[in-house]
C-alpha cells in the first residue's frame, strides 16, 4: 500500500512493523512513517526475489484486523463495480507472508493464520455479490491453486513468454493444457508492468500475429490502452498525463480495431474451442510444424484460425471436418475479406494452407 495512504494512518498497525534497530540496519527495507506524532519503522512491500519497493509498505496478513480491514475494502469495492484485479496475489499466501515477514511476525506475536486469506475473502464477497469477479494477478506456477481458492480468471504469463520469447511447438504445447484451467486463464502480451510488446518482441509482425492469438484462445482476453493505439513506449502508471499522440500507430490501431470486430462474434466467446492438427504437405517439408490453429464451433458457424507463428515461409494442411453444402466449401477470410473455395474432394486432405509468410494469419468463417 502507499506509503502516505488514508488507511496506513487509520491502521498503522496493520501494516509489518520493525523496531528503529530493524531500520538503521536496513534502510532499503524499512521507512520512518509519523502517525498521530508517534514514529513507526514500517517495512516496504517486498517480492522475495527481489528489492523492496520503497514507494509501498507491506500489510501483515498474519494480523487478524488486517484481513477483516481488507475484506471490508473488497466488500466496498464490489459495489462499485463488476470485479477487481489484486495485485501479487501470491505474496499473501501463508507460505510466502512467512518466507519473507515471518521472522518479524513472530518476534511481533502473530501467528501463522490456519486459512489463506483469498478463501476466505472471496467466498465473503462472493456471498453478497455471486457476479463479482475477482483476476489475480499471479506467477510461480501457483495459477491453479489461485483458481482453486475462487478466482476467477489468474494471469498467464507463460503464454506472454513463450509467444514472446519461443516457438509454436511451444506455444502450442501450452494451448493442450487442461480446459478448465485455460478457461480461467488471463491471456495478454501487454500490461501496465511489461515493455510495449509493438517493441519488445522486436518484430512488429510477432507481435500482430500474438495478438491474434491472444484474442482468438480460450480465457480472458486482456488488453493495455495504450496496446490498441500502438504506442510503443513504456508509460510508467505514476504519470499523471501523458501526450500520446507522437507514439500513436495508426497501423496498429486499426489492426486492433478490425481484431476486436471480429472476436466479437459469439462463437468466440460461447462456442466450442478445439485445437486443430496440422500436418505437412509433402514429405520433405517440415514447416508445418511452425503452424498453429484450431477452431471455434457455435451452432451452425465455424470460426478456423490458422496462425505461422515463425520467421520463415510455411506450409501444412490443417485437419478439420467441414460439412460441404454441395461439391464446394467456400471460406471467407474475415481480416482479409477474401474468399477461399475448396472441393470436397481436396477438403478430405485437410485445407492445405501454402507459403505463409512469417508470422502471417487467416481467420476463416464458415456457415453450414
Amino acid at each position: 500500500m502507499a506509503i502516505d495512504s488514508d488507511f496506513s494512518n487509520e491502521c498503522i498497525d496493520c501494516f509489518v512493523i520493525g523496531t528503529q534497530q530493524d531500520y538503521e540496519n536496513n534502510k532499503e527495507l524499512f521507512c520512518k512513517k509519523e502517525v498521530n506524532g508517534v514514529t513507526y519503522y514500517v517495512a516496504h512491500g517486498k517480492d522475495p526475489n527481489f528489492p523492496a519497493w520503497r514507494d509501498t509498505i507491506q500489510l501483515n496478513y498474519f494480523n487478524p484486523k488486517t484481513r477483516q480491514r481488507m475484506i471490508d475494502e473488497l466488500l466496498k469495492i464490489s459495489d462499485l463495480c463488476d470485479g477487481v484485479r489484486c495485485d501479487m496475489v501470491m505474496l499473501s499466501l501463508n507460505d510466502v507472508h512467512e518466507s519473507v515477514w515471518g521472522w518479524l511476525n513472530y518476534r511481533n506475536g502473530y501467528k501463522k493464520p490456519e486459512k489463506e486469506f483469498w478463501h476466505e475473502a472471496i467466498s465473503r464477497v462472493k456471498e453478497i455479490n455471486p457476479q463479482f469477479i475477482f483476476l489475480a494477478e499471479v506467477y510461480w506456477g501457483l495459477e491453479w491453486k489461485m483458481q482453486q481458492m475462487g478466482f476467477d480468471y489468474t494471469y498467464d504469463k507463460v503464454f506472454y513468454d513463450r509467444l514472446k520469447n519461443m516457438g509454436a511447438e511451444e506455444v502450442r504445447g501450452h494451448l493442450r493444457a487442461e480446459k478448465l484451467y485455460q478457461k480461467k486463464s488471463v491471456r495478454f502480451i501487454d500490461n501496465h508492468d511489461e515493455e510495449p510488446s509493438i517493441s519488445s518482441f522486436n518484430n512488429k509482425k510477432k507481435a500482430l500475429a500474438a495478438a491474434v492469438m491472444v484474442s482468438t484462445v480460450r480465457g480472458l482476453r486482456f488488453y493495455n490502452d495504450m496496446q490498441l493505439k500502438g504506442v510503443n513506449v513504456k508509460i510508467p502508471v505514476q504519470i499523471k498525463e501523458f501526450n500520446i499522440e507522437p507514439y500513436r500507430d495508426i497501423e496498429v490501431e486499426k489492426f486492433y480495431e478490425k481484431i476486436l470486430k471480429i472476436v466479437d462474434h459469439p462463437a468466440f466467446h460461447g462456442g466450442e474451442w478445439e485445437l486443430c492438427e496440422v500436418v505437412p504437405v509433402n514429405e520433405s517439408d517440415r514447416t508445418f510444424r511452425n503452424i498453429i490453429a484450431y477452431r471455434w464451433i457455435q451452432m451452425r458457424t465455424v470460426k478456423i484460425v490458422i496462425i505461422n507463428y515463425s520467421s520463415e515461409i510455411s506450409s501444412g494442411r490443417v485437419l478439420i471436418p467441414l460439412k460441404a453444402k454441395g461439391e464446394n466449401v467456400t471460406l471467407y477470410e474475415e481480416f482479409s475479406e477474401r474468399f477461399f473455395s475448396y472441393s470436397e474432394t481436396e477438403l478430405s486432405n485437410g485445407i492445405l494452407i501454402k507459403e505463409m509468410s512469417p508470422y502471417s494469419f487467416f481467420m476463416f468463417d464458415y456457415e453450414f
